[in-house]
C-alpha cells in the first residue's frame, strides 16, 4: 500500500521489502541492499556487503527449512530526502514459525534505514540498524 508523500521508487523498495520478507527468499532479501551496505542487528556482528547478507539469509533458511514468515508490516514515521540519499525511521511487526507445528513467534522492532538511489534509478538500503521495540 502506497504511503502519502513517499516517492514511487522508495515505495517500490518498501513493497519489495515486505514481499521478500514474507516469501522468506534469501536472494530477494539480499537484493534489497546496495553492494556495500551495512546491517546492524541486535547481538550480532555487523554484516557488510550484499554477499554477506545473502550468506546470512541462506544460513537462516537452512537452519529453518520449514520456517515461514506469517506477517511483516512496517510503518515509516519519518522520511528525509536529500538528492540520491534518504533516511527513514520505521517501526515494524513480524510473526513467524520455525516449523508448521511450532508456536507463532511475534515481535516488534524499530529501525533506522539509510537508502541510496542506484545508477539505474532504483532505491536500495545502504545502512540499516534495528532493535526490538519490546
Amino acid at each position: 500500500m502506497a504511503q502519502v508523500g513517499v516517492p514511487r521508487g522508495i515505495q517500490r523498495l518498501h513493497d519489495e521489502d515486505v514481499a521478500a520478507t514474507l516469501a522468506f527468499d534469501p536472494q530477494r532479501l539480499a537484493n534489497l541492499f546496495t553492494e556495500d551496505a551495512v546491517l546492524l542487528e541486535p547481538g550480532a556482528p555487523p554484516q557488510i556487503g550484499r554477499a554477506a547478507f545473502l550468506a546470512l539469509n541462506v544460513r537462516d533458511a537452512k537452519q529453518h527449512p520449514n520456517g515461514k514468515c506469517l506477517e511483516y508490516k512496517a510503518e515509516v514515521h519519518d522520511l528525509r530526502l536529500h538528492n540520491d540519499w534518504a533516511v527513514e525511521w520505521t517501526t515494524f511487526t513480524a510473526a513467524f514459525q520455525d516449523k508448521p507445528d511450532a508456536p507463532v513467534q511475534r515481535f516488534k522492532g524499530r529501525a533506522l534505514r539509510v537508502l541510496r538511489r542506484e545508477p539505474d534509478g532504483s532505491w536500495k538500503f545502504s545502512h540499516v540498524a534495528w532493535n526490538a521495540a519490546e
